[in-house]
């Protein structure tokens, strides 16, 4: 070995002492010592994509291992741009990006901890995680919709317990005390003036006012829960349900015997003034429904039996019909009336209206009743009602 390399040997020596960092020798011509890269003990991978060796990490330091970047950002750390480190507070994506540490810095345990462990079982469960969007002085807490866990600890938190919302027109018989372990289980507040049955938990206070054990109802059930905080696991009560609207200037036929379960299912109640058909149902005065098995072509008057249908709400102004008038009466016309078969002649008429069988009857009666008229030389009966000019 000449003087010059000796000479740079011994200070390459010093420099590694000084250091403590580790080192190899090596015999090629002469004995050669070199710096190797440091690694822990138990082989844990170094994070070191383009294989740099000891000479260019540099004595007295080492590199990251690969458990240690993962997917976050880094920034006031040494790293490496292709050619150079580079230090400073530019921010580095962990996966896939080469970083050194000083050689003092002791390696991770063999275990990490993941700091977001808890974030993460508390995901699982279902609970909803948040991320802060805004400054750690003004921190502006959103629902998470999808966590890729990139972000520091202190951006996450799980949503705090907030004490669910009663029923709409509803109020809890208290709001104030509830903790999130006091409902757990399926529990749920009960209602202001909800009547306290069997199985239902009320709970006292302390002096501290702490809510002490929960304890089943013994003398108050029957009544209402006035002190302390009540719970229950029966289900809430189902919302008052109201019909929708009929369109504008139109009104439901008999909506009182429609229920929300029949709306569900795709049924609503017949208009007034709707032409009837044998799309139609109508209840009968065994609460039956029965499929209308004629179609007489009338208008649904609102004294009739109920009628309901599936066809869709009619979006056509609806022509405004009026009685039909002497003049239009033909001589031997006959009158059919809805649940009838029967045609009955006409004995007389006069502007009122019409006799039959020694009974008068007007012109208005008959088209509110849905009666039909056969006029003389016709085959089909029409309703007795015209469109108002």
């Amino acid at each position: 070995m000449n003087t010059e390399k000796q000479a740079s040997q011994l200070e390459l020596a010093a420099k590694i002492i000084r250091a403590n960092h580790p080192w190899e020798m090596k015999r090629c011509n002469d004995f050669e010592i070199r710096p190797v890269l440091a690694s822990p003990e138990d082989g844990r991978p170094l994070q070191n994509p383009k294989n740099l060796t000891a000479e260019q990490v540099g004595i007295g330091y080492k590199l990251t291992l690969v458990e240690q970047m993962d997917e976050k950002w880094h920034n006031n750390c040494d790293w490496w741009n292709g050619e150079e480190w580079r230090s400073g507070e530019e921010w580095v994506w962990g996966t896939g990006c080469t970083i050194r540490i000083p050689l003092s810095t002791p390696w991770p345990d063999t275990k990490p901890t993941d700091p977001l462990e808890n974030f993460k079982k508390a995901h699982a469960e279902g609970k909803t995680i948040q991320v802060n969007f805004g400054p750690k002085h003004c921190p502006d807490w959103v629902d998470a919709d999808y966590l890729t866990w990139c972000l520091d600890v202190s951006e996450y938190r799980i949503k705090p317990w907030t004490l669910p919302q009663p029923p709409k027109g509803k109020k809890w018989h208290r709001n104030d005390g509830w903790t999130e372990d006091m409902l757990a289980g399926g529990y749920r507040p009960l209602l202001e003036g909800e009547i306290i049955k069997e199985y239902d938990e009320g709970s006292l206070t302390k002096r501290d006012n702490h809510p002490i054990e929960f304890a089943k109802f013994i003398f108050s059930v029957g009544s209402t829960c006035k002190v302390g905080w009540g719970r229950t696991k029966r289900p809430l009560p189902k919302e008052e349900w109201e019909m929708p609207a009929p369109p504008a200037g139109r009104e439901w036929h008999r909506p009182e015997t429609l229920t929300q379960e029949d709306w569900e299912n795709g049924w609503r109640p017949a208009l007034i003034g709707e032409k009837e058909g044998t799309d139609m149902e109508w209840l009968d005065e065994c609460s039956y429904w029965r499929k209308q098995g004629t179609d007489y072509g009338n208008l649904v008057h609102k004294n009739w039996n109920p009628r309901r249908t599936k066809r869709p709400l009619p979006t056509e102004k609806v022509p405004e019909h009026v009685p039909l008038e002497q003049k239009d009466i033909s001589g031997g016309a006959r009158l059919i009336w809805p649940d009838d078969k029967n045609r009955y002649s006409i004995q007389s008429d006069n502007k009122e209206g019409v006799e039959i069988n020694n009974v008068f009857y007007s012109y208005r009666f008959l088209m509110e009743e849905g009666v039909q008229i056969l006029q003389a030389g016709e085959t089909e009966p029409k309703p007795c009602h015209k469109l108002k000019n």
